[in-house]
């Protein structure tokens, strides 16, 4: 593995997440024992970039597709953590980075099919997904990709659910 941790975060294009990118980055970077190498996932108008020209009109958020191009972004080669830009960081980010994968998975995500936090294999994750020209260009892709991913539970692997708690979800406060 390298050692650097991509780290790719959806936000929004116009500076609506500013605050909440800071704060991701902040205890990211805090709290990694390991470089960090951040993409800011956002719609582009720049037709050289990656996140230029994608159909987002049916996304429940301004990157909710988004998500589906990490591992094209990264050439299909390694592995990405994605996250939403509202993650608040309390652990060192290499463990989740070093958590192995097992023999088939495409993505490691909190047991509950939930992909504000997610771990993506790009290698085999490029030999399941559809050409990255054809998820752009689908409005509805991610809700396609995301029941298709629901649909073959072995692509999937569960990590520890505190890497994506949600508002403590009833844990003890201690």
């Amino acid at each position: 593995m390298t050692d650097t941790i991509k780290l790719f975060v959806g936000c929004a294009p116009n500076g609506e997440d500013a605050e909440s990118q800071m704060v991701l980055e902040y205890t990211a970077r805090k709290h990694s024992s390991l470089p960090i190498e951040i993409t800011w996932m956002k719609h582009s108008n720049d037709p050289m970039s990656f996140w230029y020209g994608w159909e987002s009109r049916t996304w429940a958020t301004p990157f909710s597709g988004f998500r589906w191009g990490i591992p094209a972004a990264c050439g299909y080669q390694g592995q990405a953590i994605y996250m939403d830009s509202d993650m608040i960081i309390l652990a060192d980010l290499a463990e989740l980075w070093n958590n192995p994968w097992d023999d088939h998975s495409i993505i490691q995500m909190k047991g509950d099919w939930r992909t504000c936090v997610a771990k993506w294999n790009c290698e085999r994750a490029g030999k399941v997904l559809p050409p990255i020209d054809q998820i752009k260009s689908v409005p509805n892709a991610h809700q396609q990709l995301f029941s298709g991913l629901q649909a073959n539970p072995h692509l999937q692997q569960s990590f520890d659910r505190q890497w994506n708690n949600f508002d403590g979800e009833n844990d003890p406060l201690d």
